[in-house]
Order: C-alpha cells, then structure tokens, then sequence
C-alpha cells in the first residue's frame, strides 16, 4: 500500500509539474481539477490505511 502511494504521488507530481490546472478550456479545467480531487481522496484514504494522519490543507 505504502508503495503504491508513493508511485500515485509521483506520477501526480510529474502530472501537475507539465501542466497547469487552470486553463481557458473549461473542459480540460474541470477534467484536471476532478483528477486532482481524486488522487487527494486516494492518499487520504490510502495514508488512513496506514494509520496516516493526512492533513486538510498543504
């Protein structure tokens, strides 16, 4: 598990290092904050797996 959070939050990393989240194409905006929204709910609810305290806000 601990493994597979860490590949979730590189591969994330590299995602929102080449792109930008807030864009002028509202479709493309929204699809990019959905993914963003998502892997936040995965390592929250992966890290609490562990015993991981995740916090609200970075």
């Amino acid at each position: 598990m601990a493994r597979y959070l860490i590949d979730v939050s590189k591969a994330f990393s590299s995602f929102y290092n080449e792109n930008k989240i807030m864009v002028e194409d509202k479709q493309l905006q929204d699809a990019r904050i959905y993914l963003t929204n998502s892997v936040s709910k995965i390592l929250k609810i992966g890290a609490s797996l562990l015993g991981i305290e995740m916090p609200d806000k970075m």
